[in-house]
C-alpha cells in the first residue's frame, strides 16, 4: 500500500513485479511465457502477493464467474514473514492460528468438509444447528474455501484447492 501511495501504479508494480511488470497507461505489460492480450472491460484487477509463487507473475481468472476481476498473482516481497508463522499457535492462548483467523467453528466446518459432506452431516458432526452450518458454509464459499453443489434437495460441500492449501499450510495462490 505504501508503494502505491508513494509512487502510484508504476511504483507498486516495480515493487511487486520488478522488471517483469510495467504500467504504460492504459496498458499493463507483464513478461510471461504465454503471449496474450487480456481486456478487463471495466472489471478491474486484483493484485495479490502470493507466499508460495514460483517467482513468476501469473494472471488468474475466476472460473465460476467471468464477470469478476482477474487476479494478478505476484511473488511476495522477500522481506515478508515466513509462511510457517501463519500456522503456529497464536501466542499464549495456545489456539491454532487458523482457528483465530476463521473462528473455531468456521475452521472446524472447513476441516470437516474435506471429504465432502452435506449440510446436515456437518451440523451433526460438529454439534451445531443446520442453520449455523449453512451460515458458515456460505461464508467459506464466499471466501472460495468451499464449493457447494446440489444433489437433489441437499447441498454437498467440498473444500476447494485454496481451502486445502490453507488447511495444510501449503501453497496458497
Amino acid at each position: 500500500m505504501r508503494a502505491l501511495a508513494d509512487g502510484g501504479v508504476d511504483r507498486l508494480l516495480a515493487t511487486l513485479g520488478g522488471p517483469a511488470a510495467r504500467w504504460r497507461p492504459p496498458v499493463l505489460e507483464v513478461d510471461h511465457v504465454r503471449d496474450a492480450d487480456v481486456h478487463l472491460n471495466g472489471r478491474g484487477l486484483v493484485i495479490a502477493p502470493t507466499m508460495f509463487s514460483i517467482h513468476q507473475i501469473e494472471l488468474l481468472f475466476p472460473p465460476l464467474d467471468p464477470s469478476r476481476p482477474p487476479t494478478l498473482a505476484v511473488p511476495t516481497p522477500s522481506d515478508a514473514p515466513p509462511c510457517s508463522a501463519l500456522w503456529e499457535s497464536a501466542g499464549e492462548s495456545g489456539v491454532p492460528a487458523l482457528d483465530e483467523l476463521l473462528g473455531r467453528t468456521r475452521a472446524a466446518v472447513l476441516r470437516a468438509a474435506v471429504p465432502g459432506c452435506r449440510t446436515t452431516e456437518l451440523a451433526r458432526r460438529l454439534g451445531i444447528s443446520p442453520a449455523t452450518a449453512t451460515h458458515h458454509t456460505a461464508a467459506l464459499r464466499n471466501a472460495r474455501l468451499l464449493a457447494t453443489r446440489r444433489e437433489g434437495k441437499a447441498a454437498v460441500h467440498t473444500v476447494t484447492t485454496l481451502g486445502l492449501s490453507l488447511l495444510s499450510g501449503g501453497p496458497v495462490v
